[in-house]
């Protein structure tokens, strides 16, 4: 029988804030053309033959958001596109912190194991888009956790660091997907064939209340180096890829000119 003296007690244990623990990861991860190289490699991983870039400038207008704290997303931002989509166990590792899903598959570059997370050098808000869903990561649980549909879901909680959706239950907001639509989505696309992800741009208003990083990331300092160093190394890159074998990098102006600013292609990919 057990002692009736005691009670239960309370919780009490050690530990660590998601955002400090992303903090700390990142100093594991260069920042410029390391991000672009681990999101290549996750792509090869995958099995994708192609990755296209697109430096989005535009500051994209809204009247109507799901949460009026999802304006922090309407910014410029880097979109990354492969041709592969995830299986479920993409999903799975995409989630894990520590290493992830690499401990398991040593020979593979970095299928989302910690290397994701070199993301967090670039934005605060990573999300995604893959098959039939539509993941965001919201570190500081803040902006997006409680975003559209919260009457509907009667569990959703404050406080989750990031949500998946249904895809299709998203195009009732069509004016915040066309976010998406630079990446390659098309409107009211409920299977995309595809993973996109978009990486709003740290401003150097957001990088003040930032508890992972509280330095913008911006064309000058940080996007025009790393575009240089991929022209410098991408041919290199592709050589070391299984599967990869086009790069392309797209920039959309603020006025809305798109042009093609780098690619990169294998000629003789058959060998």
């Amino acid at each position: 029988m057990p002692d009736q003296k005691f009670s239960r007690g309370k919780s009490f244990y050690q530990r660590e804030p998601l955002t400090t623990r992303l903090k700390n990861l990142i100093h594991d991860y260069p920042e410029g053309v390391g991000i672009v190289k681990e999101l290549v490699q996750n792509a090869d991983d995958a099995g994708a033959s192609l990755v296209h870039i697109t430096f989005d400038w535009r500051i994209h207008e809204y009247t109507n958001l799901p949460d009026i704290g999802m304006s922090k997303l309407m910014g410029a931002a880097i979109l990354v596109y492969n041709d592969s989509v995830f299986l479920e166990e993409d999903f799975n590792n995409i989630q894990n912190l520590g290493e992830g899903g690499k401990k398991k598959t040593l020979w593979k570059t970095g299928r989302f194991g910690v290397g994701f997370n070199s993301v967090y050098h670039v934005t605060d808000y990573p999300s995604f888009i893959s098959k039939d869903r539509i993941v965001f990561f919201d570190p500081h649980a803040s902006d997006v956790d409680a975003a559209p549909l919260a009457a509907a879901f009667q569990e959703l909680t404050q406080g989750e660091a990031g949500r998946s959706w249904a895809l299709d239950e998203w195009w009732n907001h069509p004016e915040f997907m066309k976010v998406y639509e630079a990446g390659g989505l098309q409107h009211g696309e409920a299977d995309f064939k595809g993973t996109l992800f978009r990486l709003p741009l740290r401003t150097e208003e957001h990088a003040k209340y930032s508890k992972i990083r509280n330095q913008a990331f911006t064309r000058s300092k940080n996007i025009k180096p790393l575009i240089d160093d991929l022209a410098k190394v991408g041919e290199e890159l592709l050589l070391f890829l299984k599967s990869v074998v086009e790069i392309r990098i797209f920039t959309i102006e603020a006025d809305g000119s798109h042009h093609e600013t780098l690619s990169i292609m294998t000629e003789n990919s058959d060998e």
